[in-house]
């Protein structure tokens, strides 16, 4: 049990944390790339800026995660619990959301493109201001 822990600003790349306890953990701006943290309790772990590139979230709790402002690209977040946590300004691209609970979250500012939001539960979220396409820039001919 690593609950309480304080990780942040560490780099564990390729780091292995399956069913690890990491309730309320301090993991601010630490960096999970190619990690993989399938059914760890994160819950209140407070994650804001952290970088998790690569990583498989699949099957984390992370209710009441602070995620604001976190790095979540090609991460897989599938059927995860997300209900009511603060995800603005979360940089989610090409991440795996399919199934997941995102219900009451706050998505404000996040960037969502190529987010697989299959199935995923949206009601009451907040996703004003999320980018979820790519905008694609008029082309000139010559």
């Amino acid at each position: 049990m690593i609950e309480d822990a304080d990780l942040a600003y560490a780099h564990l790349t390729g780091a292995h944390f399956e069913y690890a306890d990491l309730r309320q953990a301090y993991l601010q701006d630490v960096v999970f790339e190619d990690a993989n943290l399938e059914d760890a309790g994160l819950e209140g772990a407070d994650l804001k800026a952290a970088v998790l590139v690569h990583a498989n979230l699949k099957g984390t709790r992370l209710d009441h995660a602070y995620l604001n402002g976190a790095l979540l690209k090609d991460t897989n977040l599938e059927g995860d619990d997300l209900e009511g946590d603060d995800h603005g300004l979360a940089d989610l691209v090409n991440a795996n959301l399919k199934g997941a609970n995102l219900a009451k979250a706050n998505f404000k500012e996040a960037d969502l493109e190529r987010a697989n939001l299959e199935g995923a539960r949206l009601q009451g979220g907040d996703l004003s201001d999320a980018k979820t396409a790519r905008r694609r820039r008029p082309t000139c001919l010559p």
